[in-house]
């Protein structure tokens, strides 16, 4: 008995310490114990009345607390929706005081800082919430946008990649993380994560839309395409999936479904700046001009009077009608730095040229420098080599220059393929107003600027010396010509019945010997301009930059690569055989039939009245794909010719070395300046 009361008085005292340490639960198994020896004991069952009529109480407390947390939830999550974001984070703040390990309130704090622009605030309320719950996924993925924001790419993948390995299935993280290989040119990566990102919701608009953004700075243009016709399937209010899928058809050169796209994005965006602008781009390059006026017509009632890309485009407009004082007022109302940066550049040179046609010379000239060098910082300068294509030249002209016989000519290569003629030139010669010309005549086909040359060259991986070509052997010249021709017929129908295709690319003047191995037969017509005009020509213009362009930024990178190219052209010709015509753009600009018929002769066709109507065929030509398409529509543009003269002054430096080509094309440095009234 007295073992009993001491067992008793032992549990009694640890029922009495387990309480005090607030442990209830375990004081009221102790008590239990006791009842059950001594089912009367008057201080267990008192102790343990207490203890149960505490407990409910607190479990009354803390189901409350969670009701008002819930509210208190209910009331931040509506408060964001309302988009008081400075009252949101005051109240998330005021919450965390009352439950600072709530990973939802610190979620919601990130997500309010990060509208705010704190985006830095967001990034450290995000680590909070995965301080206290390590696997938060939704957190792991809003860190992420964050970091995205701050321009942290890197940091960005991994915080997705987090939110992805503790939720799999988290769509919005793949999509996400997505977007910042897409900005960090890991191209293919993104297109399959966005992949990845469809699978688990494939009917998430948005995701189309950005995995054809991918696809298009990946060339895949066709897949593109069907990306954004996805995007606009799932979601026909997707404005920027229309307005992107126009840009890709336009660079497809499918016109007018381009012009369907944009016309679909402003009807759902009556003040979509940007769609306005790049229909007017269409329907100004394709020479549409009452289509052109119409949209600036709309445009103006819709926008600001002085929205910068539409007075850029007014101007162009004027332009074409040679209003240039409207030209110069509209084009000086634009502050440059409002302008979006693919205008940058266009606005710049038409304000350059309009300065130069109004003979205010030395303002065009700091103008078209002033363009330049914004051409040069708007490309990845660093992954251009203006001195690589120099250099090129220069290896092939010294392979050519010493050597004197050329073994290849002793055979008798015949190639029964149809009849190619190579359309050269130095760049702005006149080759796209010969073009146009030529193309008008029934029995002619021209292929503008396609790189079947850049094929061959790219199957070789070689530079074409002549040891080099004459060790080309036959199944080698038959792979070249087939992989020409196969380039060739993905531009111009199979079924062709035109006697002649003549292949346009001024630049494949580098390539003759080339050319001339794999097609023996091959017509050459090469057309000329004064050196002068040509390489001034060439330092105005607003080329497309690579390699070979970039040497166009300075009049002395112009003249230079004139002078490099003419000296291996002349050593083509003092080795090859080369069937070729010559012509020379002032005289076509003088008199068009006197100066074509005899180039007619020489590639064996008759003369077509239908030449002298060139400018239908340019009108009808749609998108003319060079800087040219805005003359070849005029009555033979003189304007130009003799312009150099007017710039005699900064030219000074290059003349000396343009020298040896005026006298050996028959020009003058002293001729009068051309009359050109």
């Amino acid at each position: 008995m007295k073992e009993q009361q001491l067992n008793i008085k032992q549990v009694m005292s640890q029922a009495k310490k387990a309480k005090k340490k607030g442990n209830a639960p375990f004081a009221m198994q102790l008590y239990k114990l006791i009842q059950q020896h001594q089912p009367n004991h008057p201080v267990a069952k008192k102790e343990l009345r207490r203890l149960q009529k505490s407990l409910k109480k607190a479990q009354s407390i803390e189901i409350k607390k969670t009701i008002l947390s819930q509210k208190r939830l209910d009331y931040l999550v509506s408060l964001y929706h309302s988009g008081d974001m400075i009252k949101v984070e005051k109240a998330c703040r005021e919450t965390l005081k009352i439950d600072p390990e709530s990973i939802v309130v610190f979620n919601l704090l990130g997500a309010a800082l990060k509208r705010q622009g704190n985006l830095q605030g967001a990034v450290e309320a995000y680590d909070k919430a995965i301080q206290f719950k390590p696997d938060y996924a939704e957190a792991f993925s809003n860190r992420g946008i964050a970091l995205h924001e701050l321009g942290q790419l890197e940091e960005a993948v991994k915080s997705f990649d987090k939110a992805i390995m503790h939720n799999p299935n988290f769509s919005d993280a793949y999509s996400n993380k997505g977007n910042v290989l897409n900005e960090l040119g890991r191209l293919k990566d993104a297109v399959e994560i966005y992949n990845k990102a469809i699978h688990l919701k494939p009917d998430c608009a948005v995701v189309y839309n950005n995995k054809g953004n991918a696809l298009k700075a990946l060339g895949q243009l066709r897949q593109a395409v069907m990306s954004y016709n996805k995007a606009v399937q799932l979601n026909p209010y997707s404005v920027e999936a229309y307005y992107n899928l126009g840009i890709v058809l336009d660079e497809l050169g499918e016109n007018n479904e381009a012009v369907e796209s944009y016309d679909k994005a402003i009807q759902l965006k009556p003040d979509y700046v940007e769609a306005y602008s790049n229909l007017c781009e269409i329907y100004e390059k394709r020479n549409m001009f009452f289509e052109l006026k119409s949209l600036l017509q709309r445009a103006q009632e819709v926008l600001q009077k002085k929205e910068p890309s539409i007075l850029y485009w007014r101007a162009q407009f004027a332009s074409r009608e040679n209003r240039l004082e409207d030209m110069r007022d509209l084009l000086e109302l634009i502050v440059p730095e409002k302008l979006p940066q693919n205008l940058k550049q266009s606005y710049s040179e038409l304000l350059a040229k309009t300065y130069d046609k109004l003979n205010l010379f030395v303002k065009a000239f700091a103008q078209f420098e002033f363009t330049n060098e914004i051409t040069r910082k708007s490309y990845l300068v660093e992954q251009l080599n203006a001195n690589h294509y120099l250099n090129r030249i220069g290896l092939l002209s010294k392979s050519w220059s010493t050597t004197d016989k050329i073994k290849w000519l002793e055979k008798n290569t015949i190639v029964k393929q149809q009849s190619l003629v190579f359309l050269v030139g130095f760049p702005r010669s006149g080759t796209t107003l010969l073009d146009t010309i030529l193309r008008t005549h029934p029995d002619v086909s021209v292929v503008e600027e396609k790189a079947m040359v850049g094929v061959m060259m790219s199957h070789l991986k070689e530079l074409s010396t002549p040891e080099f070509l004459t060790d080309l052997d036959d199944e080698q010249l038959d792979q070249l010509r087939n992989l020409y021709y196969k380039e060739l017929y993905s531009h111009v129908r199979l079924d062709t019945q035109c006697k002649l295709i003549i292949d346009k690319f001024p630049l494949n003047i580098v390539d003759a010997g080339l050319i001339h191995r794999v097609f023996p037969d091959a017509k050459f017509i090469l057309v000329l301009r004064h050196p002068c005009d040509c390489v001034l020509s060439c330092f105005m213009q607003n080329f497309k930059l690579n390699d070979a362009m970039e040497n166009f930024l300075t009049l002395e990178g112009s003249a230079k690569l004139y002078d490099s190219v003419m000296s291996l052209w002349s050593e083509y010709n003092r080795m090859l055989d080369l069937k070729l015509g010559v012509i020379k753009y002032e005289d076509l600009i003088q008199d068009l039939q006197a100066t074509t018929e005899p180039l007619l002769k020489f590639l064996g066709l008759d003369w077509d009245d239908n030449l002298l109507n060139y400018q239908e065929t340019a009108l009808s030509r749609g998108k003319i794909n060079t800087p040219s398409y805005n003359q070849v529509t005029q009555k033979l543009y003189t304007q130009a010719n003799g312009r150099w003269k007017n710039y005699h002054e900064q030219m000074k430096d290059v003349i000396p070395l343009l020298d040896p080509w005026i006298e050996k094309f028959g020009y003058s440095i002293f001729e009068q300046k051309v009359d050109n009234s």
